[in-house]
């Protein structure tokens, strides 16, 4: 809080991350349910512009081999599972007022990484 009692523009004032993971050594296998709250965000010094809270969760999981000095992963992921609509940053104190970035709705990725150590 600032002198004047106005909260800090910019800054949620509760943050919270958990991940339930699961590894199957066996198989190489892994994967994780991650969630991430964020409370309301004001936009400006005055605090009468604010982005609501959210929550979202994300999905991922992969296999990893390795053989010899070589290690390769594919990992496939899922982010905003439940394609929730939120503000993911702010402008603060944007002179046209417009404070407010959307987030990304639910967006996939797939990869594969491979290192080899000598």
């Amino acid at each position: 809080m600032s002198e004047t009692g106005k909260r800090l523009p910019g800054t949620s004032r509760n943050i919270l991350y958990g991940e339930l993971a699961f590894n199957y050594p066996a198989l190489g296998f892994n994967a994780a349910l991650e969630g991430r709250y964020a409370s309301r965000v004001f936009a400006n010094d005055a605090n009468t512009a604010q982005a609501s809270g959210y929550t979202v969760a994300n999905l991922r999981a992969g296999f990893t081999q390795r053989s010899g000095g070589w290690t390769v992963s594919e990992f496939a992921r899922v982010d905003n599972i439940f394609d929730r609509q939120y503000v993911g940053a702010v402008r603060v104190n944007d002179g046209s007022s417009r404070f407010y970035e959307a987030a990304p709705t639910r967006f996939g990725m797939v990869g594969v990484n491979a290192s080899y150590a000598f």
